[in-house]
């Protein structure tokens, strides 16, 4: 059966035994969008506009190696609505009030590009019949050093969201003060379907064809798959809520002309944000698993209602503001601000802020144990375990997540000062130092993570050796932020704007974003959070950016060729603009493709990725003029660890490929009567078609270590008209 498989990869077509095939298919991406607006004047002192906005999109990504190996390749559909009404009443000449009214509703479909069931003709065994998405596509294999194989595990994926939002701001001017108040509410509807691993996974790191006493050095993921031992595998069925939000938000805002030089923003906002409750509880059931260190009971927590979120809410979230504006020169401002801000969290992703989830037994996820050594979790051969899916009662091995009735919300502390200078030639001069300190971060920790590495199995030695994995949701996490950018800008003028900004900056945190697929984020040891301290996933240390737009002096009413007729039709209206993006590279976690400190090879939201690095006994950067996409960092700055001990080496400690990027437009406006035109668009991004690498292969102790095989878009070119009228 894994020759099957393996013979589902396409034949290379480059030298070398690593990086050795390389196709581009033809992706698609079509867009259809309608806006209409109606602006009424009910009497001068009260206007309203109605906006309505419908979007469809098709998106289609083949793979590089195309069926039926596929790889990942997807497509996707989304049909979008919005609905937006705004009413402005001015009932004084200091007296204004703005209402508004938001409707929004969005359709995504993600699918895999399979109609046929292929697990029949490979022969692989124990997929469960659940009608779609099992009855299209086959099994996912997972494969260290090697391009996955199999359409991608979560498709089908599709989802739901209503959004209503209703605001109201005042504004009321009396003498040195503007002040503005105002409220906020938000309702969300979410529901979300995904296929999670319905159709299974196997993944082969090497663990059965290596030297016991030499792990990570030796052995190789292919061989194992050639003899079917997985390391791990997965199977379970599509997953789903159907959540409730309910937002609140009030805010108070004094902008006080204390003098004419000094000017101060005094306000305070406050937000209570709503973990959701779940409607459709009999098709999608959602609960809380509770347990207790030193017991193996746990206690199941269900919604009493509709309306139960299982929580105790914040309601402190009270975010003061305080910013001010001082002339210190006719031609000078100084301006500082510090104000707190909180986060609204995700509803039902793996990191938001949902109490409840949709868990065993209605939805059951099996990750089948392994010793790494002579055991298994699965051979391809065998399949799966038959009869585990649909599952009637909490099955050993699954998934499980866990959380507090309390959370508190995810806030930010930020703060700026910059001095201003107005130039010659209607240019601004702007040196400014920007900071923010981020807390309660959700950090997501396996609490089943045996406590130490040792020997023995990981299942043996987990706190809860029923359970695969138990998921806590912890506020634990913090990140800081410092910057100094230098900005000139040259306000608009005989036909040319432009703005040159450059920013050095860092981001340290302990935890990475929710929707991050970079390798090496999780915590590698779930029980000191601190060792997970590094580099933030987008710290980009440099960047450099220059915009520009010109219109050309030629034609009617232009300093050349100042006439009309044929000589502007040709000639004049043309306008030229780009921007200029050098950005340095994005950092990465060096890692060890197998469970080295054996305590579980995989990450809490079943990816495919480990936790495992190596130790660190170099810098690994290389200097600029050494790297190349064959060997882009220094791999004998790294070392396999001992055996049953976690490597050094920390989070984010290397930088990719720097991204530079040259983004131009031309376009030029035909005048035909007053107030007609019709404007033409030439826009290429990355005109240069630089290429935009991607992060170089991270796991040392395989032969792609250090090899970039991949890049980003090449040149798009777009030409777009607008009548205007």
């Amino acid at each position: 059966v894994a020759k099957k498989v393996i013979d589902l990869y396409p034949n290379p077509n480059l030298p070398g035994t690593v990086s050795n095939f390389y196709a581009s298919p033809n992706s698609q991406n079509d867009t259809d969008q309608i806006d209409a607006r109606v602006d009424h004047s009910f009497t001068q002192n009260h206007r309203a506009f109605w906006r309505y906005s419908r979007r469809k999109n098709h998106q289609l990504s083949p793979s590089a190696m195309g069926l039926p190996a596929d790889g990942g390749g997807n497509s996707l559909d989304i049909i979008a609505h919005s609905v937006v009404m705004n009413l402005n009443s001015t009932f004084s000449p200091s007296t204004n009030n703005e209402f508004r009214f938001g409707f929004s509703r969005l359709n995504p479909f993600n699918d895999i590009l399979w109609t046929e069931n292929y697990n029949t003709k490979l022969g692989i065994k124990g997929v469960p019949d659940l009608g779609d998405p099992t009855n299209r596509g086959f099994t996912r294999f997972g494969v260290s050093g090697f391009q996955q194989i199999g359409p991608g595990s979560f498709l089908p994926n599709t989802g739901g969201l209503d959004v209503v939002q209703v605001s109201d701001n005042l504004l009321v001017i009396r003498g040195r003060h503007a002040m503005k108040a105002g409220f906020q509410f938000l309702r969300e509807d979410l529901f979300r379907g995904a296929s999670r691993f319905a159709r299974g996974f196997f993944n082969f790191d090497g663990s059965f064809s290596q030297d016991p006493a030499r792990r990570g050095q030796t052995g190789n993921g292919m061989a194992d798959f050639l003899i079917g031992t997985a390391n791990t595998g997965t199977l379970g069925n599509p997953n789903g809520e159907t959540a409730v939000t309910h937002n609140y938000a009030a805010f108070f805002q004094d902008d006080w002309r204390v003098s004419s030089k000094l000017t101060l923003n005094l306000g305070l906002r406050w937000e209570m944000f709503g973990p959701p409750s779940f409607k459709d509880q009999k098709q999608f059931p959602v609960s809380n698993f509770v347990f207790k260190y030193g017991s193996q009971d746990y206690q199941i927590i269900r919604p009493k209602d509709e309306g139960d979120c299982g929580c105790d809410r914040d309601l402190n979230n009270f975010a003061p503001r305080i910013g001010l504006a001082y002339q210190l020169t006719p031609r000078t401002v100084m301006r500082s601000g510090f104000g707190v801000v909180y986060g609204a969290p995700d509803a039902i992703a793996f990191f938001g802020d949902a109490r409840f989830q949709h868990m065993p037994p209605a939805f059951t996820e099996i990750t089948f144990p392994t010793d790494s050594l002579t055991q298994p979790a699965l051979v391809v051969a065998n399949g799966f375990p038959a009869g585990l899916i649909p599952a009637t009662r909490v099955l050993e091995n699954t998934l499980v997540n866990t959380a507090d009735r309390f959370m508190p919300s995810t806030y930010s502390l930020q703060w700026f000062y910059d001095l201003q200078r107005e130039l010659p030639a209607q240019m601004v001069l702007t040196l400014s130092y920007l900071g923010n300190g981020g807390h309660h971060l959700v950090q997501m920790r396996d609490l089943n993570q045996p406590l130490k590495p040792g020997p023995g199995s990981v299942k043996s030695r987990a706190p809860w050796p029923f359970f695969a994995y138990v998921i806590y949701r912890d506020p634990l996490g913090n990140s800081n932020y410092n910057a100094a950018t230098i900005k000139l800008e040259k306000r608009y003028s005989q036909g040319l704007q432009l703005m040159t900004a450059y920013t050095y900056s860092h981001s340290i945190d302990n935890t990475a974003e929710s929707l991050t697929n970079a390798g090496g984020q999780e915590l590698q040891d779930n029980y000191d959070v601190k060792r997970n301290r590094g580099n933030s996933v987008f710290d980009r240390r440099s960047a450099f950016v220059n915009s520009a737009v010109y219109d050309l002096p030629f034609g009617k009413g232009k300093k050349w060729l100042n006439l009309s007729g044929p000589v502007d039709w040709v000639l004049g209206g043309w306008q030229a603009g780009g921007i200029l993006s050098l950005l340095s590279g994005q950092p990465f976690s060096a890692l060890v493709s197998v469970d080295i400190s054996n305590t579980g090879a995989g990450n809490p939201t079943g990816g495919t990725s480990n936790r495992n690095h190596p130790d660190r006994i170099g810098n690994g950067n290389l200097p600029g003029d050494q790297r190349t996409i064959k060997r882009w960092f220094d791999l004998s700055a790294f070392a396999i660890p001992a055996q049953y001990t976690y490597g050094n080496s920390g989070r984010n400690t290397l930088y990719g490929p720097p991204f530079n990027n040259l983004d131009l437009k031309i376009g030029k406006n035909f005048y035909f009567w007053e107030g007609k035109r019709l404007e033409f668009r030439c826009e290429m991004f990355n005109s240069s078609n630089t290429p935009h690498f991607n992060l170089p292969a991270a796991n040392v102790n395989l032969p792609t270590a250090g090899i970039i095989s991949g890049a980003g878009a090449p040149r798009q070119i777009q030409f777009g008209l607008k009548f205007v009228y």
